[in-house]
């Protein structure tokens, strides 16, 4: 699907202006539009990874009995919610936290998300661009479709005013939590360990930090007393010594910058070292610097 691309959003990391951000609200010099350098990442992650989570889950769902047409999954699953169809793009979220009467499909959301951003910018109407956007035979492709085009215009909504930033992040986390859940290639994260990297006098702190996954909104060394979202630190922390560190696929995305499907790829032909739902964030960092070497 092709999308105009929008204009006008950069990152802003001049240090005058430290602002908070929109999502997190903490202070930070390095933004994208209205959020955190780390919260814009994550975020595009997150919407990135959607149709893949929606995939994943579809994959293991089985049909059960012809004549009520029912749907189970498979020993060891956990299904969060009634599905209208065996498509996991049609799991309900709430459009707005805590009402039950707003819940809309995954896939209902990201499309009225769509809908503002073609009336903002004047775009075809999505009742016009649907016809290109949707597959006949998939509601997960159409997902797929629709974060795509969200994904292109990320900047954007980071940027303007006329987009409620905060809504949306939301709904992709929600969106998130529901797939993962469902999924069989995501169990539930483990905890892990990394080195504090901040430094202390010129010392590098090195203080044991515990956190789960790219879920918590802030790591806190008991030593020093530095702040970290779970984001920034594994970026930081890889900068300096990935030897030691072992992550989720996700996490790589905002690490090194390769996808989920990628790592595990890489896992299953040996070429990454694996423990549990971890991989080892050293063999990663060497994967990408080979792939990046090659000639184009």
């Amino acid at each position: 699907m092709n999308c105009p691309k929008p204009k006008g959003a950069t990152v802003d990391s001049v240090p005058a202006g430290i602002r908070p951000c929109a999502v997190c609200s903490k202070e930070a010099r390095h933004r994208v539009g209205r959020l955190c350098a780390p919260c814009f990442s994550r975020l595009r992650v997150w919407l990135t990874s959607l149709p893949v989570l929606a995939s994943e889950a579809a994959n293991h769902t089985e049909i059960v009995g012809s004549r009520a047409g029912l749907s189970r999954t498979p020993p060891g699953s956990r299904p969060p919610i009634n599905l209208d169809a065996i498509d996991p793009a049609l799991a309900t979220i709430e459009m707005a936290p805590g009402d039950s009467s707003s819940r809309v499909s995954i896939l209902e959301a990201f499309e009225s998300w769509e809908r503002v951003i073609r009336a903002a910018n004047s775009l075809v109407p999505y009742g016009v661009a649907s016809s290109m956007n949707r597959h006949p035979l998939s509601t997960t492709a159409t997902l797929g479709n629709v974060c795509r085009f969200l994904s292109v215009w990320l900047e954007w909504m980071a940027e303007t005013e006329r987009i409620d930033i905060v809504d949306f992040s939301g709904h992709v986390k929600s969106a998130r939590r529901v797939l993962v859940r469902w999924s069989w290639e995501h169990e539930p994260p483990t905890r892990w360990r990394v080195a504090c990297p901040a430094l202390v006098e010129d010392v590098e702190c090195g203080a044991v930090l515990n956190f789960v996954g790219l879920e918590e909104d802030e790591v806190e060394c008991r030593r020093c007393r530095a702040r970290w979202s779970p984001a920034r630190l594994l970026a930081v922390a890889a900068s300096v010594d990935a030897e030691g560190i072992w992550i989720d696929a996700e996490a790589a995305g905002v690490a090194v910058g390769v996808d989920a499907s990628t790592v595990r790829r890489w896992a299953r032909s040996g070429r990454v070292r694996r423990q549990g739902q971890r991989y080892s964030l050293a063999d990663i960092k060497a994967n990408v610097d080979t792939r990046r070497s090659r000639p184009a």
